[in-house]
């Protein structure tokens, strides 16, 4: 069926290149400020993205140019985030200057290259929207890219991943099926594509106007269809949303002046259309200016529908005044059609014919096809009337081939559409089945559910006979459990009190030893020694009621060692000062068996460590060595680092040969029945594992008795 007015199924193009991409737009035309350059890059790109905002929603193209050339100069080409904006842009700009379409193509191919590098779902979806309507479907390739981009919108859909860019996606989507011819889909899609702004914006995620946008494309499908009615219901709809957006509130009011038109309220219909007028001279913009274009054509076609051709002729002269200036190539079709018609309406047939003329190809190249039949009938008669029978005759033979094509196409259109509804039958009747089968299901539920609830019973109480059992068994395993343990500390306290016994008769005999024979020394030869020979046994005396202090200090501090949270101090110790005290304490045995105590440092000079600790283990180790050293021979303290870079500590003497056996049992804890170095080694080898160490023993004829001290990466 004809549209009552043509270029309603025409203009729809104007609109979806440009509603995506409006955004807010100001009160008034700002001034555009210059950007002062920062150190900091990404805020001048901000403030340049900010910047071709204000400019494309003004409609100054130079400035845009002049900022998008600035911006894709300084932007770094790892940057794609700022990139695909810019490239966006440039589309549009491309768009609103020029009538390359492979341009823009190419651009908006750009921004989606550098947005999918950083997901950006936005920029892609609106990208491939605008390529979209940029296709040419009269060419193959057109055709093959607009379908494409159409699977891929789908699948943008189909994910549920991004509500906006499903949103976005559901609009373009629309916009193609009405490409396609499919007004059905069409409005379906646009509704869908509504129900999902509003819900985003009842979630605070976008804006009022974006919501607006939406109504406004359900609107436009309604009107496609001639449903004039329910296209006002939703433009009254999108005017509750709308707020600030001045290209959202001319769309308002061209097709609130179209509408009124169709119901022949032709002096409302001019009162809109001065509030649309105005808004394009307050603002000028692109998409503003064609807007006024639609409505000048509208309200043409209108007055020439009610016999006024005068008004009809004012409105088709502004309409080529704003052409020249604003207007796209698919609108040029369209605004030579309409003043073709003017002039036939008119009786001008001289000057209706070269419109007419210039509008047949450019109808053919759009895919305008209602459009290029009215034309060539249009044609035929202003031969007609110019008496040009033969132009005429020809014109209208050729009427006849078009309409005869045409009708091929709307033959396949119209047995889609009856495939679609049996289709839809079918599936109704499926339905019915499935309804029938969901009631026998839902008693067959309720069976299984009592059958159910009484399994669940006897299951419920079988559980609870074996959760009692269960827990029994748990109780005596738990009890078991804690008797073990107690068992194990009971052995562990045993066997830190056969070593305390041992360790109290190894490291306290000697000193006591040595205490009362010089107590023995001095009560017997009293009145025989001298007053020098007293001082040196009182010296002594004091020497060794001090190591006797120590050794005992010593045996506490082993005692904490085998209990639980003992804890070490690590700090730097001075090895030379280490030695030093281990020396000042041991010089008294030493000198008892006339042995010499050397040390020898090389390579390093302290090491992190628990000094008390360090210093137990050294004393313990050269009170060992001097215990079983030859008398009048020298003992050896060194300290350096191995082959592994490890720190080590060593006691070197020379005294009797410890059998390897006897030197295995030292290493695995093992007792060992000797009068003096079992316990003390043990001691040592316990306290050294608390400062992450491990100590090794050779023993030999030729290089004596050794035991190392060797640190393991840590604390050393």
């Amino acid at each position: 069926m004809m549209k009552k007015y043509l270029f309603s199924n025409y203009s729809i193009v104007i609109f979806f290149l440009f509603f995506y991409y409006a955004g807010v737009f100001a009160q008034k035309q700002p001034d555009f400020p210059k950007i002062k350059p920062t150190n900091n890059i990404n805020n001048d790109l901000e403030k340049l993205l900010l910047s071709c905002d204000s400019v494309y929603l003004a409609g100054d193209n130079k400035l845009l140019e002049t900022t998008l050339t600035t911006a894709l100069k300084i932007t770094p080409k790892n940057d794609a985030k700022h990139l695909s904006r810019f490239w966006f842009y440039k589309g549009l700009l491309t768009e609103s200057s020029t009538a390359s379409s492979d341009s823009c193509i190419k651009n908006y191919e750009q921004a989606i290259k550098y947005a999918k590098q950083v997901a950006d779902t936005k920029t892609i979806t609106q990208s491939l929207g605008a390529i979209l309507s940029l296709c040419n479907p009269e060419k193959k390739s057109g055709k093959v890219l607009r379908d494409s981009i159409a699977k891929v919108l789908q699948a943008v859909v189909d994910s549920k991943k991004d509500k906006y860019a499903e949103a976005a996606a559901l609009l373009f989507l629309s916009r193609y099926y009405k490409l396609t011819g499919n007004d059905g889909k069409a409005l379906q899609y646009a509704l869908n594509a509504f129900s999902n702004y509003k819900e985003l914006y009842q979630l605070k995620k976008i804006s009022s106007d974006e919501v607006a946008e939406a109504a406004v494309i359900v609107s436009r499908s309604y009107g496609n269809m001639d449903q004039e009615a329910k296209q006002q219901v939703y433009l009254e709809e999108m005017r509750k949303y709308l707020v600030k957006n001045q290209v959202l509130l001319s769309y308002y009011y061209m097709y609130t002046a179209k509408n009124l038109m169709v119901t022949k309220k032709m002096s409302e219909a001019e009162l809109y259309y001065d509030s649309l007028l105005n808004i394009c001279k307050k603002y000028s913009n692109a998409e503003l200016w064609n807007n006024c274009l639609d409505a000048d054509m509208y309200l043409a076609q209108g007055f020439i529908k009610f016999g006024k051709n005068k008004e009809a002729l004012k409105y088709s002269t502004h309409a080529n005044t704003i052409g020249e200036i604003w207007a796209f190539d698919f609108y040029k079709a369209q605004l030579n059609y309409v003043n073709g018609k003017v002039y036939l309406a008119l009786k001008d047939y001289t000057k209706a014919l070269p419109y007419f003329k210039k509008a047949e190809p450019l109808a053919l190249a759009w895919s305008y096809h209602d459009m290029r039949i009215l034309t060539i009938e249009n044609i035929a008669n202003c031969y007609a009337g110019l008496g040009n029978w033969e132009q005429a005759y020809a014109y209208s033979k050729k009427l006849s081939m078009v309409k005869d094509s045409l009708t091929a196409v709307d033959t396949k259109k119209i047995f889609a559409e009856a495939e679609e509804k049996y289709q839809n039958k079918e599936k109704k009747q499926l339905i019915n089945i499935q309804n029938e089968q969901l009631v026998f299901a839902k008693k067959q539920k309720w069976w299984l559910i009592s059958g159910l609830l009484l399994s669940g019973l006897v299951a419920v109480l079988l559980y609870a006979i074996y959760r009692n059992k269960k827990q029994s068994a748990n109780i005596l395993d738990q009890k078991n459990r804690e008797l073990d343990i107690l068992n194990k500390k009971l052995n562990e306290s045993n066997l830190t009190k056969t070593k305390l016994f041992g360790i109290i008769s190894h490291d306290l005999r000697s000193p006591v030893s040595q205490l009362f024979t010089f107590l023995k020394l001095q009560q017997k030869n009293d009145i025989q020694v001298s007053e020098e020979k007293r001082d040196q046994h009182r010296q002594k005396l004091i020497t060794s009621s001090k190591n006797l202090l120590e050794t005992m200090e010593d045996l506490l501090l082993w005692s904490k060692s085998q209990m639980e949270n003992f804890e070490i101090d690590i700090d730097e110790v001075d090895l030379t000062q280490l030695f030093s005290d281990t020396i000042l304490l041991m010089q008294n045995q030493a000198d008892a068996k006339e042995i010499r105590l050397i040390t020898e440092i090389k390579g390093i000079s302290s090491l992190n460590s628990d000094q008390n600790l360090l210093l137990i283990i050294l004393r313990n180790l050269v009170q060992n060595a001097i215990n079983h050293a030859f008398n009048q021979t020298t003992i050896y303290l060194k300290a350096g680092l191995n082959q592994n870079s490890q720190i080590y500590i060593a006691v070197i003497n020379q005294g009797e040969v410890i059998p390897a056996d006897q030197i295995q049992a030292l290493i695995d804890n093992k007792q060992v029945k000797s009068k003096s170095s079992g316990y003390g080694l043990l001691i040592v080898k316990e306290l050294a594992s608390k400062i992450n160490a491990v100590f090794n023993i050779s023993s030999s004829t030729e290089n004596g008795t050794e035991i190392t001290l060797v640190f393991k990466t840590g604390w050393a």
